[in-house]
């Protein structure tokens, strides 16, 4: 159930924060959303960093330079819970526009 609660969150997410995002696209970063799982591309290289829904229906962030899983570094999010969902977003927007560099 938390699973599948935290999947719900993460493509509603997807479709209203990220998949229009204006500010992404003028960086050149690509997205793409697909089976629990965000991805996002800088400039045609592979996907450098993801959001996903582990397992547990926890949140992660995984870091990937230049596509590397052998460089992959994770940030852990924590358990979904709706009450924080709020902050839950805001805090995955800072992470992936910190490491990509994307400014508005």
């Amino acid at each position: 159930m938390r699973y599948r609660a935290a999947s719900e969150f993460l493509a509603a997410f997807y479709k209203g924060d990220v998949e229009n995002a204006k500010a992404l696209k003028q960086w050149g970063i690509s997205t793409g959303f697909k089976s629990s799982q965000i991805a996002f591309a800088k400039s045609g290289r592979p996907a450098e960093v993801a959001i996903v829904v582990t397992g547990g229906g926890e949140l992660s962030v995984l870091f990937a330079p230049g596509g590397q899983r052998s460089t992959m570094q994770r940030t852990e999010l924590g358990e979904f819970d709706p009450l924080t969902k709020t902050a839950l977003r805001k805090r995955m927007i800072e992470l992936v526009i910190g490491y990509l560099g994307v400014r508005n």
